[in-house]
């Protein structure tokens, strides 16, 4: 077994890989098609817990003063949406009705539909186009003891971590609907949590429990955090994406590769198509790769599809093939883009 491991390590110091990371920012489409003429963005909060409701007594008494802050939380995610999709690619004009907090299940449930009347009362009140609703919300801090989560309350008693050695970490879930009410329409529905470490704050654990403030603190933090990641579901924004390049089988390949890599990526276009044609099998089919990346880099994903699937006619490789499939799905993202963003690829 020490042998191997040790031919491996070898191999991998002397024989290093053939390929190499590239990056660059494309254009991410939403998931959910927001249609484009929609401008104004009302943000509501419907996750007040109902007091009639007998299971959410019992959970203000075991949460204490963490299910109190539940409601403070809620509108720092709320912050967080509201800030994702005004940095948007749509630019999105948001509001966040910040005095006002509706009657909802107080957990993780949804609520019933709000009624199609309130919906278009509230965003004809307002001057917004559509309202994203924040309907189900929980907030928990948890302890990790040997492996175990256990969730933990204010109440020492409702505290039993095992061993003297334990991490915490605040988690928040969170589910969103979207009303259309031009069209009498839910455009989504939507759950999702985040979990937020107190080694990020740099709070010493132990000091987490013995300091409520501080583990409220993460808890904000991790609500923030949570609307914002719904944000990239709902609006179009720039994200950085990784593919490998070939940067063996001649000398030339090595310059592209490293004209790449310092961003000019046009010295190492003209050296890959002049390497399609050096006579060297190798070389000649990593440069049809090469070369189809540069397309999608530069945004012309046709060319890159048919590079990327001429080379494999022309040589078999099945990098290449796999290559066109990914270029394939690409351009399904592109057309979404041009219906979120109908002036970005004029």
């Amino acid at each position: 077994m020490k042998r191997t491991f040790t031919l491996l390590l070898l191999a991998a110091l002397f024989f290093p890989s053939c390929t190499a990371y590239v990056h660059f920012d494309a254009i991410q489409p939403a998931y959910v098609n927001i249609p484009v003429q929609y401008k104004k963005i009302l943000l509501i909060n419907r996750t007040r817990p109902d007091a009639k409701r007998s299971i959410d007594k019992l959970e203000n008494v075991l949460t204490g003063e963490w299910g109190k802050q539940d409601s403070k939380a809620s509108f720092r995610c709320l912050d967080g949406l509201s800030q994702n999709l005004q940095s948007s690619l749509k630019n999105y004009q948001t509001m966040v009705l910040k005095d006002t907090n509706l009657a909802g299940t107080g957990n993780m449930i949804f609520p019933p539909a709000m009624p199609p009347r309130f919906i278009d009362s509230v965003c004809a009140k307002y001057g917004a186009d559509i309202a994203i609703v924040l309907e189900a919300f929980d907030t928990d801090v948890i302890s990790k003891a040997n492996g175990a989560p256990v969730l933990l309350s204010p109440l020492p008693l409702l505290n039993p971590l095992a061993g003297p050695t334990f991490t915490l970490f605040s988690r928040v879930k969170a589910g969103f609907r979207i009303y259309d009410p031009k069209n009498n329409d839910m455009i989504d529905q939507f759950t999702l949590s985040t979990n937020y470490d107190f080694a990020r704050m740099n709070i010493p654990d132990q000091e987490v429990l013995l300091h409520l403030p501080h583990a409220l603190q993460g808890v904000y933090e991790n609500g923030f955090m949570c609307g914002n990641d719904y944000g990239y579901r709902v609006a179009p924004h720039m994200a950085s994406r990784t593919r490998e390049i070939y940067r063996k089988g001649n000398y030339q390949l090595k310059m592209a590769y490293r004209s790449a890599v310092v961003g000019k990526w046009d010295d190492a276009y003209a050296i890959w198509q002049k390497n399609i044609t050096c006579g060297k099998r190798r070389a000649e089919w990593h440069s049809y790769y090469d070369l189809a990346v540069y397309y999608e880099k530069t945004g012309n994903l046709n060319l890159a599809i048919e590079t990327a699937e001429k080379g494999f006619q022309l040589y078999g490789r099945r990098p290449l093939l796999y290559y066109s499939n990914i270029l394939k799905d690409m351009k399904v993202e592109e057309k979404r883009v041009v219906e979120q963003l109908p002036d970005t690829l004029k």
